[in-house]
């Protein structure tokens, strides 16, 4: 079974699987038929994380093949507005040069990471697991409505840069759901990459092109940035992993802080008879919030690159710094953004940068962004597994097509930190702080149960944490736990989708809580997609998210 946010992109991964391949040959030619069917989310000039579980060996195999900031990036390259914060509390970075242009981008690792994928873990020659992703860019695909209205949410970067005009507007107008789509570029790009691997994308013709683009527009990326990236990436790593009330559940470690934050959420949830009181309830919603509080306060302080940060991670998933923030939540009284704990007393690592806490006043962690990013999960006839998060931050990235390549730049410094001397900011060789979360949970008998993740910048880990507790807490399957209502609570305000009954929202802003109540099906909460296996039976429950175009595909 694949699912993905595009069918012909869960298409590309099962014929892999019919024509022989493994969890991982259908996850690559997924990963790349996304970059073309649903190109405001990611392409190869973006970034991402795979988590693979090995069913033969039991092994889980986690990836990072996030972006890196280039080597001319410094501190304090951005001219900020001083004195002033975004209503989200963002800092104010003039002419967004951070989103939009040329200096927004990152050196990009999705060809890096995809191609390592294949070559260690697949079994399939690069032709061939391409070939649909080449077939959906030079043959096209119909114009859709989550694609027509991301071209027309983005027009301030789609209509500003001429390349990416080019591509997706037709003249002056925008295409109609229904009209066929060509990216022929971006066909030549995946055909070098077919044809010579990481080579055909980092060097060559295409990373010429890419760098023309940049030194003619004042950009940063460079030949040298190009060439190094896949000696640096992906990073195979250990995962970060826990247990939940005797379920094994496995995520991203940093550079992505959605995986360590997912099991500490998990751990302080287990204290609390989270089934008793009830799906959605006033008092689950309560703890939900309080929880996540806590750990977007402890990932604004702790969470970094650690190939250049000292992150905690030991000490934030541990099973007794939960029960030290556990003890501080109350069933009836509301916190108000909580200051970061201490989890170092726990781990041997003790952060070298200063507290960002701000007497409180925190910044609400991905409200702005829109999580233009993408998720999918395969399960092969084996039994192993991948959960893939991929991305180019912002919808269309920074808004650059480079011309004659089809390939779309991400805008992956907006995620770092302005201000030096902080675990996020701005270093060469760094990979953004990010919130993508792949995860697979393991049952109590030691058998797969489920690979799920989403999309939705710093909402994810909090989308992931519901969707495990709707399966392992409320006995949800996996479309069930998805298409749930969600919230998020990042600071001293609950987001909540309009599902939730009327009567909740009244008992939640009763006990003090501050609601921002969203659209019924609103695509700010991510676009999850996950497999379900049911272990009596064996058989596969595919999740795909009506909040997004997503199908499940199996046989």
């Amino acid at each position: 079974m694949v699912v993905a946010a595009h069918p012909l992109a869960a298409l590309a991964g099962t014929e892999m699987l019919l024509r022989g391949g493994n969890a991982v040959d259908a996850a690559v030619a997924t990963a790349f038929a996304l970059n073309v069917v649903e190109p405001m989310m990611s392409c190869v000039g973006g970034g991402g994380f795979m988590v693979i579980y090995n069913a033969k060996s039991g092994e889980v195999t986690a990836l990072d093949y996030r972006e890196t900031i280039p080597a001319l990036a410094r501190p304090g390259m951005y001219e900020v507005v001083e004195g002033q914060k975004s209503s989200e509390g963002w800092t104010l970075v003039k002419n967004d040069a951070h989103m939009v242009g040329h200096l927004a981008v990152a050196t990009p690792g999705s060809v890096a990471g995809l191609m390592h994928a294949l070559q260690h873990y697949g079994t399939m020659r690069r032709e061939t697991v391409l070939g649909p992703a080449i077939r959906y860019a030079e043959e096209g695909f119909p114009m859709y409505a989550h694609l027509a209205q991301g071209i027309q949410n983005n027009m301030h970067k789609v209509g500003r840069f001429p390349g990416t005009k080019a591509v997706y507007m037709k003249g002056d107008r925008h295409y109609e759901v229904g009209e066929t789509l060509y990216q022929r570029d971006l066909g030549k790009t995946l055909r070098a990459v077919a044809e010579h691997g990481t080579k055909g994308f980092y060097g060559g013709w295409v990373a010429e092109a890419i760098v023309r683009e940049m030194e003619q527009n004042g950009g940063l990326l460079s030949l040298e940035d190009l060439r190094d990236l896949p000696s640096r990436r992906p990073r195979v790593m250990r995962p970060a992993e826990g247990t939940y009330r005797g379920y094994k559940v496995i995520s991203m470690p940093p550079p992505s802080s959605g995986g360590t934050h997912l099991v500490q959420m998990l751990n302080i949830l287990e204290h609390f008879d989270m089934p008793g009181f009830g799906h959605n309830s006033p008092q689950s919603i309560h703890l939900l919030s309080e929880v996540m509080k806590r750990a977007f306060a402890d990932r604004e302080k702790y969470m970094g690159d650690p190939d250049f940060a000292k992150v905690p991670v030991r000490g934030l998933t541990s099973k007794q710094y939960a029960d030290e923030l556990a003890a501080l939540v109350s069933l009836d009284r509301v916190t108000n953004a909580p200051r970061a704990g201490d989890p170092t007393k726990y781990d041997m690592e003790k952060p070298s940068w200063p507290d960002v806490d701000d007497n409180g006043k925190r910044r609400k962690q991905g409200a702005m962004s829109p999580g233009c990013t993408t998720h999918f999960s395969v399960v092969d006839e084996f039994g192993n597994m991948v959960a893939s998060t991929q991305t180019v931050n912002d919808g269309f990235g920074c808004g650059v097509v480079v011309p004659g390549t089809g390939i779309k730049l991400n805008d992956q410094m907006e995620n770092t930190e302005p201000t030096p001397g902080r675990a996020n900011s701005i270093e060469p060789g760094k990979s953004p702080l990010s919130s993508m979360s792949p995860t697979l949970v393991i049952a109590p008998d030691g058998q797969p149960l489920l690979t799920v993740g989403s999309p939705g910048s710093a909402r994810i880990f909090s989308t992931v944490l519901q969707i495990v507790a709707n399966v392992i807490d409320y006995g949800m399957n996996v479309q069930q736990a998805i298409e749930a209502p969600r919230i998020y609570a990042p600071v001293d305000e609950i987001a909540m989708e309009a599902r939730i009954d009327p009567a909740t929202r009244k008992a939640l802003e009763d006990m003090g809580h501050h609601l921002d109540v969203k659209g019924e099906w609103d695509t700010f909460f991510g676009g999850a997609h996950g497999i379900q296996r049911d272990n009596k039976t064996g058989y596969l429950i595919g999740g795909a998210d009506p909040r997004r175009s997503g199908r499940a595909i199996g046989y």
